[in-house]
């Protein structure tokens, strides 16, 4: 990077440690801005650095009181940005008081399904739906709408069946 570039422009070019370091060595002298040091708060998050992070957002708690709340929810949200990252990288914290995650691909071949069918793409619905069955777990499961209707996992037609066949077993769905 070219050294007279500013903090703005280390950002939009991706060298967030060398915005780290400046906006560091810029906050540590004198009396800090807040906006800087939650800018400064923000790339040590982006850097998985959440200790830095953690003493940041409470120097801006610091610097400006009138948004110490604000500033609490973003320290939460920071901490649960660490709880995310370390049940990707540490087995040991992988499966510990986890919430919701991204919905695996066959659940979302449903909804893609649907979409398509939606809009008239029955070709394109029927090939979505062998996507689906290629990615479906070997293990029993269900789906649940938010409408109540249930549909198993084993459950998915092949395209070349007809739903509600004698040979699909969507029947089984229930609305």
């Amino acid at each position: 990077m070219a050294p007279g570039m500013t903090i703005e422009e280390r950002m939009q070019a991706g060298d967030f440690e060398g915005a780290l370091a400046m906006l560091t060595e810029q906050n540590a002298t004198g009396k800090a801005d807040p906006g800087q040091v939650l800018m400064e708060f923000n790339l040590q998050v982006r850097l998985q650095r959440f200790d830095a992070a953690a003493k940041s957002i409470r120097r801006v708690m610091e610097l400006a009181p009138h948004v110490a709340n604000n500033m609490k929810e973003l320290e939460e949200l920071a901490r649960a940005e660490q709880l995310a990252t370390e049940r990707l990288t540490n087995p040991a914290v992988a499966g510990k008081r986890s919430g919701i995650g991204i919905p695996p691909p066959f659940a979302m071949a449903y909804v893609k399904a649907a979409v398509q069918h939606a809009q008239k793409d029955h070709a394109g619905a029927a090939a979505t739906l062998e996507e689906a069955k290629a990615a479906t777990p070997k293990t029993a499961g269900t789906l649940t709408w938010r409408n109540g209707q249930t549909a198993k996992f084993i459950d998915i037609c092949p395209a070349t069946t007809a739903p509600r066949s004698s040979t699909c077993r969507t029947a089984s769905s229930s609305r």
